[in-house]
């Protein structure tokens, strides 16, 4: 019984991956098949769909061990969000059992584009306008229960950078967000004296992603 645990363990389990002709096949083979004639037609060489029967027949048999590890479907890609690390997407896969996808807090921060193709500001003087931004709006609202949120969750902080054509198109969001009531900060860089970033604070995603739609994410 214990050499049939073992040889079903190693069948299960190795299965999973791919097309596989292992040496304990036909022992296994042989031991389902002395009790479930379903088993009767398969060859030594088993796919993995074959693997369904396989489990519900060790299960039936109540020869499960607990030291063999549950079947789980695979684990999706790690989503493309911008996290704390500067990667973004505009799309990102919820956290599992945290919060869907609109209540998810997430700081969106729109930054032009015109400083890098027209103006030639250097990357890492663009980079600084949008953390002057970030910066200025939390502690102007570090009272808020969504930026206090959002401060807890230091290691799963979620961003997505986006970016707009040049002046006008910035100053045309900072009032729209203020007919909206959304909090934001508009960064006007000294000594040019001209508004260069927008941040918005935490915010649960559903309620300002539409006000955002039409700009694309920052490249």
């Amino acid at each position: 019984r214990d050499m049939n645990n073992l040889r079903l363990s190693l069948l299960c389990n190795g299965l999973l991956c791919a097309r596989l002709t292992v040496r304990v096949v036909p022992h296994a083979l042989k031991f389902l098949q002395s009790s479930d004639p379903r088993t009767a037609t398969l060859g030594s060489s088993v796919t993995a769909s074959d693997c369904g029967l396989f489990v519900d027949r060790w299960r039936s048999m109540s020869v499960m061990t607990t030291d063999v590890a549950p079947l789980h479907d695979p684990v999706p890609a790690a989503n493309s969000e911008h996290h704390s690390s500067g990667m973004a997407s505009d799309e990102p896969v919820p956290d599992r059992g945290v919060a869907s996808n609109d209540e998810q807090l997430v700081q969106f921060v729109v930054v032009r584009r015109d400083l890098l193709k027209t103006l030639e500001w250097p990357v890492g003087s663009v980079i600084a306008q949008a953390c002057h931004a970030c910066t200025a709006v939390m502690w102007q609202h570090k009272d808020q229960p969504d930026v206090q949120a959002y401060f807890l969750a230091t290691d799963s902080m979620h961003k997505v950078i986006k970016e707009c054509k040049g002046e006008a198109q910035l100053r045309t969001l900072a009032q729209r967000l203020d007919q909206e009531g959304v909090h934001h900060k508009l960064w006007i860089e000294q000594p040019e004296n001209i508004p260069t970033a927008l941040a918005l604070r935490p915010y649960p995603r559903g309620r300002v992603a539409p006000l955002l739609k039409k700009f694309n994410l920052f490249k």
